[in-house]
């Protein structure tokens, strides 16, 4: 017979089946390990909170509430998130990017809840000036430290217990031989069964993961004892239910006792994890029984050990203290004692020391005064002051989008709407950014505009005075006329008293454009002649405003113009007067 065929072999899979990748869902949709990984992480921020709570008492309640919520939803999130990347589907996922994109959700949230619970909405201008200040605050770290511990605390502990789970070739490894045990005899089953390793699945170290565990677990639970003994406001008492003569808070006191029920739970599942895979690879079917009864029986087992060890007088821990502070004293004295008599015996080698004289103590040098220097001239900064804010708020948003996007990816969110939404914006921000070039061609143009019109000969005030006039109306021009002319027999000495009507005022007027013999035209700044003076001029120049004042007649523009022809005769007038 030849030693190939009497080898066992398994039967082959279906191909569909030997192409799929197993995955161990019995152990992996467990909820009973999630929740006690959720209550191990609870315990430890109550502690932390109060901790906190004695330490800063002027912390809203509400804060320190929201430190407790914070924790169990970071040790939820970690821990649903790490038991979905053990799936072999997901594999592509694991990586950094993935987790620090989840921490930085985690972050972003926590802002904006410590800002929304503390009512500390920064303004603008902290937020452009004082970026960091305003982003990381004493209560935001805080915050971000108990959801960061967390976080990392039940990813450990749920990584741990997936670890434990059957890998995708013990499962196929399994089925085969089960397959074998149904289609060949025992024989064939025991030796195939003591094949060799390599043919083998590659063998995990359960129990080795589970000592990993406690040790962990262990660590947890210093910690809480630790934070357990700060937080006691009293010397123990003891007696009968000792647990409650602590004098510690009892949701503190609670949360220990909780602690270490919760973490040996999860020991025996840990255990169970491991006989389960020793059954499968051994092909041992009957085990159903056991898988369901082992949780309930470890349950009871514990609850009635806690609550044995809650009966117990067991008082605290004030006279071990006090031992050990003995011991402590003792051994102090005696290291102090034996180095006096070391010194002691040095000192009778050593010879006698002289005194010499000690140098005479120099003068104090004379106090520096620091000379008066000019006030440092700086002209304004070329950056202005918030341009970092914004920057660093603009990164710091950016930062976090991608973060999101690559989170939501991996938990497989549609994203297919940001890419019309992106194009939409894209339009938007070329239209407003083409409307704002027009308009700056607009005003450099005007501006070009006014800069021509404002040199040469334009530039002088009745080039001024002429583009003025030449851009208001009719009735306009008559008013600015005869007001000019009232300016300028007040400065003559003639003005028009208060309440005087014009009509009363114009042979007051006249008399002053009379009083002068000169009857020919008079001559004006640009060379011109002017018609002369008549005794209608007065007359003329008060009827025209009062026209317009009074009748709102309009005024043609002949009229307008021999008004101003009268106007520049009455000013050349009384300028020469």
């Amino acid at each position: 017979m030849n030693p190939e065929q009497s080898k066992p072999t398994p039967p082959a899979a279906p191909p569909d089946r030997a192409r799929s990748i197993r995955y161990d869902e019995a152990w992996n949709s467990s909820t009973l390990r999630p929740i006690l990984i959720a209550v191990l992480v609870v315990c430890l921020d109550v502690g932390i909170v109060e901790i906190v709570g004695q330490a800063a008492p002027s912390l809203p309640r509400t804060y320190l509430q929201m430190l407790l919520a914070v924790g169990v939803l970071s040790a939820l999130m970690g821990g649903y998130t790490t038991t979905l990347l053990a799936r072999a589907d997901q594999r592509s996922r694991r990586t950094a990017t993935f987790r620090l994109a989840e921490i930085g959700i985690i972050l972003l949230s926590l802002r904006l809840m410590v800002w929304v619970i503390l009512d500390s909405w920064p303004s603008l201008d902290q937020m452009l000036l004082l970026p960091l200040e305003t982003l990381i605050t004493g209560d935001y770290f805080l915050a971000a430290t108990v959801a960061f511990a967390s976080w990392i605390f039940a990813n450990l502990f749920t990584a741990d217990f997936t670890q434990m789970a059957l890998q995708p070739d013990e499962l196929l490894e399994s089925e085969a031989a089960h397959s074998l045990s149904r289609h060949s005899d025992r024989p064939a089953m025991a030796a195939y069964l003591r094949g060799s390793k390599a043919d083998r699945a590659e063998y995990v170290d359960r129990l080795e993961i589970v000592r990993r565990f406690a040790g962990r677990w262990i660590f947890g639970a210093v910690l809480l004892m630790i934070m357990t003994a700060a937080a006691r406001y009293g010397v123990p008492q003891n007696g009968l239910m000792a647990l409650t003569r602590q004098n510690i808070n009892p949701s503190v006191m609670v949360a220990a006792v909780v602690y270490i029920l919760a973490g040996l739970i999860l020991i025996s599942q840990g255990q169970l994890a491991a006989m389960r895979a020793r059954w499968a690879l051994e092909n041992i079917l009957d085990v159903g029984n056991v898988l369901r009864r082992w949780p309930i029986y470890a349950t009871l087992l514990i609850l009635g050990m806690g609550i044995i060890a809650a009966l117990l007088p067991f008082g605290g821990t004030f006279r071990l203290a006090q031992i050990l502070n003995f011991i402590f004293s003792m051994f102090q004295a005696l290291i102090s004692a034996f180095l006096t008599l070391f010194f002691l015996f040095l000192s009778l080698f050593l010879g006698k020391e002289t005194e010499e004289p000690l140098p005479p103590t120099p003068e104090p040098p004379a106090p520096f005064v620091m000379p008066d220097l000019p006030p440092a001239v700086t002209g304004p900064p070329l950056i202005p002051p918030w341009m970092g804010g914004a920057v660093f708020w603009i990164l710091t948003g950016l930062l976090l989008g991608y973060a999101a996007l690559i989170y939501l990816r991996g938990r497989g969110v549609s994203l297919g709407w940001l890419a019309p939404l992106w194009a939409r914006l894209l339009k938007m921000w070329r239209e407003m950014w083409q409307d704002l070039r027009g308009w700056q061609r607009t005003v450099a143009a005007n501006l070009a505009r006014r800069r021509a019109e404002s040199s040469g000969e334009g530039a002088s005030f009745p080039g001024r005075l002429r583009r003025m006039l030449g851009r208001i109306s009719p009735e306009e021009e008559v008013r600015y006329y005869y007001l000019d002319t009232l300016d300028r027999a007040e400065a003559q000495g003639t003005p028009r008293r208060p309440g005087e009507t014009p009509t009363r005022y114009a042979p007051r007027l006249q008399s002053v454009l009379a009083s002068s013999d000169t009857t020919e035209a008079a001559p004006v700044p640009d060379g011109s002649k002017t018609p002369p003076i008549s005794a209608q001029t007065a007359s003329d120049l008060t009827a025209a405003f009062e026209s317009v004042k009074y009748g709102a007649k309009p005024i043609a523009a002949a009229e307008a113009s021999r008004i101003k022809q009268l106007w520049e005769a009455v000013k050349a007038r009384l300028s020469l007067q």
